[in-house]
């Protein structure tokens, strides 16, 4: 969930930057605690939703595995945090995503 939590905020992949690792380097480096840096920009950033994507971040990287929370935590608290910044009870937590590129082949 971390990696997946990197990548939407920094919109880029776990170790690709500065190395551009490829899978296999990518996991050795997590399986041997490091993790990838955080853009300047996000890292000093106040930015309310950059703050308690960085706590949810550090949840999730916890090195040991017993101390690291559930992901139901973890939603539970980014949820909560989205209610802080936007004052509402439910806020809207749909994604649009662009329209698909009608020339990309299918993975199959």
């Amino acid at each position: 969930m971390g990696n997946l939590i990197y990548t939407v905020m920094t919109d880029l992949y776990p170790f690709e930057k500065p190395f551009n690792l490829n899978r296999t380097e990518t996991g050795k480096k997590l399986i041997n605690g490091e993790r990838s840096e955080i853009p300047e920009h996000i890292w000093n950033s106040h930015d309310p939703s950059y703050r308690a994507m960085m706590e949810a971040l550090d949840m999730c990287w916890t090195y040991r595995w017993d101390k690291r929370p559930s992901a139901r935590y973890v939603t539970d608290y980014l949820f909560g945090e989205l209610q802080k910044i936007t004052g509402e009870e439910n806020p809207d937590v749909r994604v649009t995503l662009p329209e698909r590129d009608p020339d990309q082949k299918n993975t199959e």
